[in-house]
């Protein structure tokens, strides 16, 4: 037995152990990755489980093929469903099969609906829509090129949710889209609870309602643990999504309960001609000529409880809106007031920023009566639901 043998062997037995350890190491780490793996693909289940909940079922009515594909695709662009309708009569075909499917997701969400078509105008099948008890909740989105101030009064009148005016804007369309099915969900969530809020019934999953109207996810309003099923279709009380705004003020007098509106602008004219349509409505109202003095108003007051919207100047003095906007949603106590971004610039990255720091909603200068009025009723329209849906939990 030679030294030489003897190194050889230790070394044999040096590289065997060495190669005992690498494999157990690769065992182990083998074992990690189908691990990690695991957790991947579960966590990757899960959000596209919570995606396939958000999704809405949103029907495309146009007769110009150019215009439904363009819509169609911001649609799924926004992580939507969407079907497509050439004219009123298909649209209402559609609407009226689709209400028969007793199933989740197989109802309209949302129709986005052109104003002139052939066989029926827009506001024709808005008519029939609001006729029919299975189909006169689901919130309508007018499409039109046309400034025709008389027909968009009949539609308002009829019960559009809103408008929409050709040539799209990309985030204008987003804050309009999603304004219109988070309210339709806080309807459903309304109703539900109507409906489960007996005596011996109890919600057990609370929703964490959003503080504005169109920049939180759906999956935040969560749903009702009572195990009934919410008749979605039914016409709510006084709460229909298409309610005019005529129904809606008369509604708030009779419950002596008069919106009160913060009024922020630089300019004495543009805050005199919002005042005059303020009041044309039924509401009251206080003014600030800039940014700061608009803040030191609101942190001024309860808990921002005096207030119940702020149509806001975006460029003034001082703060600018976004400025005042982005303080406000930093603010537990002001971020639940909707806010209305106001401008006469159509810079499309400042509506983009305003959208994601909370903006309800915006209106160009100058200002369409009817236009403010849809825009004003629907933010405190959802303004109240939430807080009907906050006294019920």
């Amino acid at each position: 037995f030679t030294p030489s043998t003897s190194l050889s062997s230790s070394l044999d037995l040096r590289n065997s152990a060495s190669l005992a350890r690498r494999s157990s190491v690769r065992r182990i780490s083998g074992l990690s990755s189908m691990n990690l793996g695991a957790e991947e693909l579960m966590i990757q289940e899960q959000k596209e489980e919570s995606q396939k909940k958000d999704r809405a079922n949103i029907l495309v009515v146009d007769d110009s093929a150019t215009s439904r594909r363009l819509l169609v695709k911001r649609v799924e662009k926004l992580g939507h469903a969407a079907s497509q309708a050439a004219d009123g009569d298909e649209a209402l075909e559609m609407l009226r099969n689709a209400a028969t499917v007793d199933r989740p997701g197989g109802q309209y969400d949302l129709v986005l609906l052109d104003n002139y078509m052939p066989k029926l105008n827009g506001d024709e099948v808005l008519e029939e829509m609001q006729k029919n008890k299975d189909l006169q909740n689901i919130p309508v989105i007018m499409i039109s090129g046309n400034e025709d101030v008389a027909q968009k009064a009949k539609c308002i009148e009829l019960g559009a949710s809103d408008f929409l005016p050709k040539p799209f804007d990309a985030v204008i369309f987003k804050a309009r889209v999603v304004a219109c099915l988070q309210a339709r969900r806080l309807q459903e969530l309304q109703e539900s609870s109507d409906e489960t809020s007996g005596p011996e019934d109890t919600i057990t999953s609370r929703p964490s309602l959003p503080g504005n109207t169109n920049n939180t996810s759906l999956r935040s309003l969560g749903s009702i643990g009572s195990g009934k099923k919410p008749k979605s279709r039914r016409r709510s009380s006084g709460m229909s999504m298409n309610l005019g705004a005529e129904q809606l003020i008369k509604e708030q007098r009779q419950a002596k309960r008069v919106p009160k509106i913060l009024v922020v602008d630089d300019s004495a004219t543009s805050r005199r001609l919002l005042t005059k349509r303020v009041e044309k409505l039924g509401h009251v109202f206080e003014t600030a000529s800039d940014g700061q003095e608009a803040l030191d108003i609101l942190k001024g007051s309860k808990n921002g409880e005096d207030y119940d919207l702020v149509l806001l100047d975006m460029f003034m003095p001082k703060l600018n809106g976004d400025k005042v906007l982005e303080e406000m949603k930093k603010d537990k106590a002001l971020t639940h007031i909707p806010v209305i971004m106001i401008s006469g610039a159509e810079d499309v990255s400042q509506k983009a920023r305003c959208i994601e720091l909370g903006a309800s909603d915006f209106l160009p200068k100058p200002f369409d009566p009817i236009i403010f009025k849809a825009r004003v009723v629907a933010c405190l329209r959802a303004k109240r639901i939430r807080e009907r849906r906050g006294r019920v939990e």
